[in-house]
This record gives structure tokens, C-alpha cells and sequence, in this order.
């Protein structure tokens, strides 16, 4: 896949990854496939769709540890090891309950 038209290497990385998370029942795909590759890639999303910044090796290989952690049913937020709620992030571990969005309507 490698090319010297690192927007295409961005693009067409993405879409394996899409297409991997789409033949298992984790949903929104597209949304988990994008966070895996801008967190581990170390990318805003205007890097990653521009192809300001290509993705290295290093950071492939990583994306596809954790893809496969994911696929075997590991949350998302415990491979990206942060976590959003009520307008702050928060750090956590697999010691940590993940605070689910209906939660934000009880707090």
C-alpha cells in the first residue's frame, strides 16, 4: 500500500480498517475505524484526510494490535486508554467502568 501520495496511503489504510470493524458487529464503523487510526497515527482529523501527516509503520502496526484487540471485544476506550464524559476527558484503565452517555443524562 505503500505510495508517494501519503493523502491515498491515509485514505485507502482507513477504509481496511472501516472494512475490518464493518464484518463484526461493532457500530458506527466508520467512527471507530477514524478514531483507531487519528489516536494511534497521532493525527487531528485535518492531517489524516488531508495527508499532511502520512502514517508511519510503527503506527499501522499499532492500529492493527489494537484492531485486533477490538474485534475480540475489548472497548474502545480501554485501548485508547481515555475515555470522554461531561465535556472532560478522563484517563482510564481496565480497572475503570467506562461511563456510558445516558449516564451524562442522570449527572
Amino acid at each position: 500500500m505503500k505510495n508517494n501520495d501519503p493523502l491515498k496511503d491515509n485514505i485507502l489504510f482507513l477504509k481496511k480498517i472501516e472494512e475490518r470493524l464493518s464484518g463484526s458487529r461493532i457500530l458506527p464503523a466508520r467512527y471507530e475505524a477514524e478514531t483507531l487510526v487519528r489516536h494511534f497515527g497521532g493525527m487531528n482529523r485535518l492531517d489524516l484526510f488531508t495527508g499532511a501527516k502520512p502514517l508511519k509503520r510503527s503506527a499501522k502496526s499499532r492500529i492493527h494490535q489494537a484492531l485486533r484487540r477490538r474485534l475480540e471485544g475489548r472497548p474502545l476506550a480501554y485501548l485508547l486508554k481515555e475515555t470522554e464524559f461531561f465535556g472532560h476527558r478522563f484517563f482510564v484503565t481496565k480497572d475503570t467502568l467506562i461511563p456510558r452517555p445516558e449516564t451524562e443524562l442522570l449527572v
